[in-house]
This record gives C-alpha cells, sequence and structure tokens, in this order.
C-alpha cells in the first residue's frame, strides 16, 4: 500500500516558466496558501523559489522581493551557521526538524522562528530542492537575541 505523502509529493512539481516555481495540483496550492505556518520551497542552493503568504507575512516583504533570493539572507547573522548545518544534515538524512533560527525582517527586527526541513527528490532521486515549514519560535530565545 503506497502512503498518501508519496501520492502528494509527485503532485508537487518545478515548472521552468516565466514565473518559475509554481504548484501543479490546484488543490495543494490552496492548502499551500492556506496554511497557518509559513511555507517555503528553494532549490538546492536554497534560493527561494516560492513562499506563501505566512511566510511573507513573517519576513514583512512582497513575493517579488524574495523570489530569486537566497533564503540565508533573511536570516540574522547568528543563525547563518545553524542554517548551513540544517542544509547539510537534510541533504544527508532526508529531513530536519525543529530548528531554531532567527529571521531578520524588511525593518531589520529579528524573529526567532523553529523550522522543518524536508528535501525534495526528482523523478531519478536526485536531490532538486527543499520544503521548509516555519512556525513563530520560542519566547526564550527571543530573550536571548544579540542587539545590533
Amino acid at each position: 500500500m503506497q502512503s498518501t505523502r508519496g501520492n502528494s509529493a509527485e503532485k508537487v512539481r518545478a515548472v521552468a516558466a516565466g514565473e518559475g516555481f509554481r504548484i501543479a495540483d490546484k488543490r495543494l496550492e490552496a492548502f499551500f496558501e492556506s496554511a497557518a505556518d509559513g511555507i517555503v520551497f528553494t532549490d538546492t542552493q536554497g534560493t527561494i523559489l516560492t513562499i506563501n503568504k505566512v511566510g511573507l507575512r513573517m519576513l514583512g516583504y512582497h513575493k517579488s522581493e524574495v523570489t530569486g533570493k537566497n533564503g540565508l539572507s533573511f536570516f540574522a547573522r547568528c543563525s547563518w551557521i545553524t542554517a548551513l548545518r540544517a542544509r547539510r544534515k537534510t541533504l544527508k538524512e532526508g529531513f530536519a526538524k525543529d530548528v531554531e533560527l532567527v529571521l531578520r525582517t524588511n525593518v531589520g527586527r529579528q524573529v526567532p522562528v523553529s523550522i522543518d526541513l524536508k528535501i525534495l527528490k526528482g523523478a531519478k532521486g536526485q536531490p532538486i530542492g527543499f520544503a521548509g515549514i516555519v512556525r513563530p519560535g520560542c519566547l526564550s530565545a527571543a530573550e536571548e537575541l544579540p542587539t545590533q
């Protein structure tokens, strides 16, 4: 018996068109945009392909200001090493859970978040990108943020 996860994952496709990445299945696209958490898809280098409305609200940017940029540039410097380690872990193990990072918003505010990462694979099993779910982080992390 196949899991519904595998079937759904096959419906999410990168489409090389003028607008770049899009979700091919309309039901999944509706879920993507109505999710309570931020959801972001990147390529294997971390370039943002698409991000949902909640993710955009967390950052304070418009979609056009985020798409095509490296996701690392939206994290505070104090999170860069942790983010790169999470990327390596995800490439090696297929996922990383509860990675505590600090986002930097469009006005420079630092926001603690918790991110779950999952590797996206192509038809031949090769890594083609990452899916990330972003949630507000814990208050203790916010109290420990360095001043910049």
